[in-house]
C-alpha cells in the first residue's frame, strides 16, 4: 500500500514537471512565431495565443507581441490556427505564412494565433477609409461649392493652406502698394507654420513699450539735463507757482539777497548765458535781454542779447532794474526704477517703482520715491510680419509732489504698441498714447498725446542667439490742454496747440535671449522741450 502510494505520488510529480515544460515551449515558440510573422505589404500582425482544448471558447487569450504599425482605419482580425514547430528555422517560417493551417496537437491542446491586420503607411494612401488632408478640399469641407464665393471651386493656389479655409491673396505692384498688400496678407492668409516668440530686435527700444507680453524683470537708470518747465500740463510736476501741489520757492525781495540764500544774478547787456543761470532772482535791465529757453519778462521786446552773467552777494538793491522770477527755470534729475512684468499667454501685468533726486536750478534739491505705475498689456494680433497689442497703465501718487517727485493726483494712460517687421533683422516699433490726469488743478492738468518710433537693426552677433542692435528713437508729446507756470510772466501760461520732440540713438546687446543690456539717449529738438539731453541705461532678465 505505502509502495504503490509513493509509486502513484512520483509519477504525478514527474507529470506536473512535464506539463510545466510544455507551458514554457508553447510561450516561447509563440514568442518566436510572433517576431517572424509579418503579413506583406498588410502591415505586421498584431498576435494573440491561447490554450486550445477542442471547445469553441476564448478563455485564457494572452497577448505575446505587438508590433509597432502606422495608425490607421483597422480591420477586422481574422483567427489563424498554425503548427509550431520545435525549432526556428525556415520551415516554421513557411507555415506561420500559410493561412488556416491544420492545428498542430502538442498532447491534448494545440496553440491557436489571432491575427489583427494593420495597413501599413503605403496602404493607409489608398485606404477608403482615410481622407488626405490637401488643397482638394481647403475651405469646403463637408460643405457645397458656393457660387461667387471662394468655397465656388477647388483651392489648389498660393492663397491655399492645407486645414484652413480657401483665401484670396491681395496683389500689388508698387512699394506702397506691396506694404498694405503684405498687411492685408497677414490678416487674411496668415503663415501656417508661423511660431509665436520673443524676437530681440523687435522689442528693442528704449523709450518705445515693447508689444509682446514676456515676464520680465528690468533695472533702469534715467539722466537728464536742462528740464524747463517742469509743471507744464502737470505731466512731470504738479503746479509749481507757491499756490499748488508742487515745490514753492523762497520769498526773496527783488534785488536783495538776505545771507542764508543763494547768489542773485545780474543778467547785462551784450553777455550770453544758458538757462542753467544760479539763483532765485534775476536781474533784467531795460534792454532786450533774457536767458535762452525763458520767457522774457512784461515790457521786454527783440532777440536776446545776453553774453555774461555775474554773481552778487550785495544785500542792498543794485541800481539795475530786477524782476523776481516765481518758479525754477529748469531742473536736472536721476531717476532709478525697478519694473517687473509676468506674462501668461498673449497677456500680462506689471508694475514699476522709481527712486528719484532732483535738483532744480531755483529751490532746494530733493529725493525719494516717485509715483508708482500699475498697468496691463493684451497681444490682440499676433503675426510674423505685425504684431499689435493694447496697454493700460495708471499711475498712483506715491511721490511727495512738495519736494517734486510727483504729480499729486492720479492719471491714465491708454496706449497702442506695434511691431513691424522690415527685414529678416530690422524692425520698427511704435506707440501711440493718451495720458489723461485725474484730480489735478483744474488750471493746470491737461491731457496729452505721446507718440514713439523706433528702428531697431542686428549690427553684430557674437552667436545666433546674441545680437548687438542698434536702434534710432523719436519721442513726441502734443499737449490738447492745461498750462504751466513762467518763471517770468508767472502762471496760467497756455500749453494747447504746442509739442515737445526728441531724437537719440542707442545700442542693445542680447545675452542668449536670457539678459540684454545697453543704453538709449534722447536729445530734444524744440525748444522749450522736457529734458535737452536724456540717456537711459537698461538691464532686463528675460525668463
Amino acid at each position: 500500500m505505502d509502495l504503490s502510494t509513493d509509486r502513484h505520488n512520483t509519477e504525478t510529480g514527474g507529470a506536473l514537471r512535464a506539463r510545466r515544460r510544455e507551458r514554457r515551449a508553447r510561450r516561447r515558440l509563440a514568442a518566436a512565431a510572433a517576431a517572424w510573422l509579418c503579413v506583406g505589404a498588410s502591415g505586421c500582425a498584431t498576435l494573440t495565443w491561447k490554450q486550445y482544448d477542442g471547445s469553441p471558447t476564448e478563455a485564457g487569450v494572452v497577448p505575446v507581441a505587438i508590433a509597432a504599425a502606422p495608425k490607421a482605419t483597422p480591420r477586422p482580425a481574422r483567427t489563424e490556427e498554425i503548427e509550431l514547430p520545435p525549432l526556428p528555422d525556415a520551415a516554421a517560417r513557411t507555415a506561420a505564412a500559410t493561412t488556416n493551417p491544420a492545428p498542430a496537437k502538442v498532447g491534448a491542446q494545440a496553440i491557436a494565433l489571432t491575427v489583427v491586420d494593420e495597413p501599413s503607411a503605403t496602404a493607409a494612401k489608398t485606404d477608403d477609409g482615410v481622407e488626405p488632408v490637401s488643397c482638394a478640399s481647403c475651405g469646403r469641407v463637408h460643405l457645397p461649392p458656393v457660387p461667387g464665393t471662394p468655397l465656388d471651386s477647388a483651392c489648389d493656389g498660393a492663397g491655399c493652406k492645407p486645414g484652413q479655409a480657401a483665401c484670396d491673396p491681395l496683389q500689388a505692384h508698387t512699394f506702397a502698394g506691396r506694404f498694405i498688400a503684405e498687411l492685408y496678407n497677414s490678416l487674411a492668409c496668415p503663415d501656417p507654420c508661423y511660431e509665436p516668440r520673443w524676437i530681440p530686435e523687435a522689442n528693442a527700444a528704449f523709450f518705445v513699450d515693447y508689444a509682446r507680453p514676456r515676464t520680465i524683470q528690468r533695472l533702469g537708470f534715467d539722466w537728464a539735463w536742462d528740464v524747463l518747465t517742469p509743471d507744464r500740463n502737470e505731466y512731470f510736476w504738479a503746479r509749481a507757482d507757491g499756490k499748488g501741489l508742487g515745490p514753492a520757492l523762497p520769498k526773496v525781495p527783488a534785488g536783495y539777497h538776505p545771507a542764508n540764500f543763494s547768489p542773485l544774478i545780474n543778467v547785462r547787456p551784450g553777455t550770453t548765458t544758458s538757462s542753467g543761470s544760479a539763483g532765485y532772482a534775476v536781474h533784467v535791465p531795460n534792454v532786450a535781454a533774457r536767458p535762452p529757453g525763458l520767457i522774457a519778462p512784461p515790457g521786454l521786446s527783440g532777440s536776446p542779447h545776453v553774453t555774461h552773467v555775474s554773481a552778487h552777494s550785495a544785500t542792498t538793491p543794485t541800481a539795475l532794474p530786477t524782476h523776481q522770477i516765481v518758479t525754477t527755470p529748469n531742473l536736472s534729475y536721476q531717476q532709478l526704477s525697478f519694473y517687473n512684468e509676468i506674462a501668461a499667454d498673449n497677456a500680462s501685468i506689471f508694475f514699476a517703482f522709481p527712486y528719484m533726486a532732483v535738483q532744480p536750478l531755483a529751490g532746494p534739491a530733493a529725493s525719494g520715491f516717485g509715483d508708482m505705475q500699475l498697468g496691463g498689456k493684451t497681444l490682440i494680433y499676433d503675426r510674423e510680419l505685425l504684431q499689435v497689442a493694447l496697454q493700460f497703465k495708471s499711475f498712483m501718487p506715491v511721490g511727495n509732489s512738495r519736494s517734486g517727485l510727483g504729480t499729486g493726483h492720479f492719471s491714465l494712460e491708454p496706449a497702442l504698441l506695434t511691431s513691424l517687421r522690415l527685414a529678416p533683422e530690422a524692425y520698427l516699433q511704435g506707440m501711440l498714447a493718451e495720458w489723461i490726469p485725474l484730480g489735478g488743478d483744474p488750471g493746470y492738468a491737461g491731457s496729452i498725446l505721446h507718440y514713439h518710433l523706433s528702428a531697431n537693426q542686428t549690427i553684430w552677433k557674437l552667436t545666433r542667439d546674441s545680437p548687438l542692435i542698434a536702434t534710432f528713437e523719436f519721442n513726441g508729446w502734443s499737449f490738447q490742454g492745461g498750462s504751466y507756470t513762467s518763471p517770468f510772466n508767472g502762471p496760467y501760461q497756455h500749453s494747447a496747440g504746442q509739442s515737445y520732440l526728441s531724437l537719440g540713438p542707442g545700442l542693445r546687446m542680447v545675452l542668449a535671449d536670457k539678459v540684454d543690456f545697453g543704453v538709449g539717449s534722447a536729445f530734444a529738438i524744440t525748444d522749450p522741450h522736457w529734458a535737452n539731453q536724456l540717456v537711459r541705461f537698461e538691464l532686463r532678465i528675460l525668463y
